[in-house]
């Protein structure tokens, strides 16, 4: 997200990557964090938040987290916005919605300037008296209506036009009223600067209005290669514009032609001004040229750090590409940037690069560009999940289901899906959904209720200790690892049915699951599943078998697996059973101490709303 932290405290290690609510969970968490190292007693932190008009949801969720929380005080944060350019709709006015009856927001208008302020400015700029500036003032105020941006931009043409002027002999500025009564001039700031940039020559519009395409920053280099000028030619056109005051140099030097220097405009009316002058259906032509060059002329090492800049210019000229091969190669770039998005917790822009992705690619694509279509229909019913627009999520299941050639990706399906609706607190569908993966994998389930299921576990019982052969469950700890990517799928898929099992009170199938895992486990290896169904052992075992001294040898096993695992979604839920279920075996300090652990974890893996609230109960209650 921050690249450049790094810099100053080196390499981090590397985190699981989470995807759907989890990771937007984990991120508005650690990012709160992130502020509050900066946000002392001392050394109080004040964030000035500019443009709110154009934020996204993801961005005012991440606002909220961060003010709704209230763990730190020494944070204080000013958001600005053009109140015109929000509605009713707009996510700035619902979260302002939520946070008024908390008290945590107060509106500040930002009235234009007064007729006097208005005069007092003209005066000092023009080292006159108020009286003598008065009358140039009501004019100025009557145009600009007091915006201190169109004042500025005002007083600019009317000296341009010489309507104001400095007399060099008597040493004072003049100005022709008469005159600047009859100039026709406008009471819209883009219409007002338009005029001003009108007065500039065609090369250096145009040098303007392509700078406009590629943002609020553009490089001299970019610039010229689309209007295909040399980069003296187009340094020129750039130093006249930044001295009519509509650019300025970011980096680089004014004196010497350098092709890396940057540019911006120095204010977004500007850009929206000068944006104007590109007819509308030269815009998209434009925009793919500019895609096309910032990819031939990115380094390759550079190109993820440019990345949604490359994507965004071939998105808005995408109609215009031909070629299915680059219509393919977009496309990858969108899913590249849509995981990319997603894993920072902008759903609803990952959402947008998805679909542009699926929408690019030709026609026969689910023939041939199966993986890339199926993956960018998993990964939009995924960001559609992360944005809570269950509906459409759910319309999305079933052909991807359908279209899916292979085990590995049914199961992708079927395990999005039930987590969706185990979000959703809809227990019995996504467990109806695992079911159905089963059957598919040709290891059908008994369901909760009724006879089959206890014939299976008495059954998975004997077979899970005649594979043993009498060696203690403690073996486990000792075991190989698996390896077989079908085995590991299956263990995979049948640990997160454990988990939703637990959460709905499925008890026999709770324990049918964690028999399945143990017993591939003995047979195949053990794996991140394998401390959850230990756990699961421990906690359930004695209802089904009364043998509490194995049970408590699974407990010891759990502990044991515990100490020498890494930390992972999984094993923040086996922590999580562990305290929760008033495992006799535990000790209070070890199981305060795994308490503590199934905490941290399920925080570190944005499991929030279950393994970290069980155990932060847990820690409060003992």
């Amino acid at each position: 997200m921050i690249p450049e932290v790094e810099l100053i405290i080196g390499k981090t290690q590397t985190t699981a990557i989470l995807s759907g609510q989890e990771g937007q969970v984990r991120f508005n968490l650690l990012f709160q964090k992130f502020i509050d190292v900066f946000a002392l007693p001392d050394y109080p932190l004040v964030m000035i938040l500019d443009d709110l008009q154009w934020a996204d949801g993801s961005t005012m969720s991440l606002l909220q987290q961060i003010l709704v929380s209230q763990e730190n005080p020494n944070l204080l944060i000013f958001g600005t916005f053009r109140d015109n350019e929000v509605d009713e709709n707009h996510p700035l006015t619902k979260l302002i919605e939520k946070l008024h009856p908390l008290g945590l927001v107060k509106n500040i208008s930002l009235k234009p300037l007064e007729f006097d302020s208005v005069n007092r400015l003209i005066c000092d700029t023009l080292h006159s008296t108020k009286e003598q500036t008065q009358p140039l003032s009501e004019l100025v105020f009557e145009k600009t209506q007091g915006n201190p941006f169109f004042v500025n931009q005002f007083m600019q043409i009317l000296y341009r036009e010489q309507l104001v002027s400095f007399d060099e002999k008597k040493l004072v500025w003049r100005w022709d009223l008469e005159s600047i009564k009859k100039l026709d001039i406008t009471d819209n700031i883009v219409d007002l600067l338009l005029i001003k940039i009108n007065k500039l020559s065609q090369q250096v519009k145009r040098v303007l209005s392509i700078g406009a395409l590629f943002g609020t920053n553009f490089t001299l280099k970019a610039v010229a290669l689309v209007a295909n000028l040399t980069y003296e030619e187009t340094r020129e056109a750039l130093l006249l514009s930044v001295k009519e005051g509509l650019i300025k140099l970011v980096s680089g030097k004014h004196y010497v032609c350098d092709e890396d220097d940057s540019y911006a405009f120095i204010h977004d009316r500007v850009q929206q001004a000068v944006g104007t002058m590109i007819q509308s259906n030269q815009k998209p032509y434009l925009r793919l040229q500019i895609g096309r060059i910032l990819l031939k002329y990115t380094p390759e090492a550079d190109i993820d750090k440019k990345l949604f800049d490359i994507v965004s210019q071939f998105n808005s000229g995408a109609d215009l590409i031909v070629d299915d091969e680059e219509k393919v190669m977009v496309s990858q770039f969108n899913y590249k940037a849509s995981k990319r998005a997603l894993g920072s917790a902008a759903a609803d822009f990952a959402a947008e690069y998805a679909k542009a992705g699926i929408e690019i690619l030709p026609p026969n694509s689910w023939e041939c560009n199966y993986e890339l279509m199926f993956d960018l229909y998993s990964l939009y019913a995924e960001c559609l999940y992360t944005l809570g627009d269950f509906e459409q999520s759910e319309k999305l299941y079933p052909s991807l289901i359908e279209k899916a050639r292979t085990e590995e990706k049914k199961m992708e399906v079927y395990s999005l899906q039930s987590r969706q609706y185990e979000f959703q607190g809809k227990y019995p569908e996504a467990m109806a959904s695992y079911m159905t993966a089963f059957e598919i994998l040709g290891l059908p389930l008994p369901p909760e209720n009724g006879p089959e299921i206890q014939e299976e576990i008495k059954s998975d019982l004997d077979s899970m200790f005649k594979a043993l052969n009498g060696r203690p469950p403690e073996w486990l700890a000792e075991a190989p690892e698996m390896t077989d990517p079908r085995k590991l799928l299956i263990t995979q898929l049948l640990s997160s049915m454990q988990t939703l099992a637990y959460i709905a009170s499925y008890h026999n199938l709770f324990f049918c699951t964690a028999l399945k895992v143990l017993k591939y486990n003995i047979a195949y290896g053990v794996c991140s599943a394998t401390i959850q169904s230990c756990v699961a052992y421990s906690v359930s075992g004695h209802s089904f078998t009364h043998e509490y001294t194995t049970v408590k040898a699974f407990a010891d096993t759990s502990v044991k697996l515990l100490k020498q695992s890494k930390r992972s979604m999984l094993r923040g839920g086996a922590c999580a059973s562990l305290v929760g279920s008033g495992n006799s075996f535990l000790s209070p300090t070890e199981r305060h101490q795994i308490g503590v652990e199934g905490f941290e974890t399920g925080v570190e893996f944005g499991c929030m709303a279950s393994y970290a609230s069980y155990c932060a109960a847990f820690i409060k209650i003992n």
